[in-house]
């Protein structure tokens, strides 16, 4: 609760419609609060970059000094890539 508190919205989870709108404001509020506290606070470091980018591993690996390939896309979910659950 204290969390739902430090953003600013005013669409109501509750109604369906809204669900979508609500979690959009509640990324962007939860970025937007990260970002001031970073600035706010010099000693902190703040990597920003898009998950989906194509070089993302390489803006990581240059941001924490790691090679590239710690940052590979694991556990993919095979529903999402073909519409059926894996076979067992």
């Amino acid at each position: 609760e204290y969390r739902m508190r430090q953003f600013n919205t005013t669409v109501s989870v509750h109604h369906p419609n809204n669900r979508l709108r609500f979690l959009v404001d509640a990324y962007l509020s939860h970025t937007q609060n990260v970002q001031d506290f970073v600035q706010n606070h010099p000693s902190h470091a703040l990597v920003q970059f898009n998950l989906t980018q194509p070089d993302a591993g390489a803006i990581l690996a240059n941001a924490f000094g790691l090679p590239e390939s710690c940052w590979g896309h694991h556990n993919k979910n095979a529903i999402r890539k073909t519409g059926k659950p894996p076979k067992k």
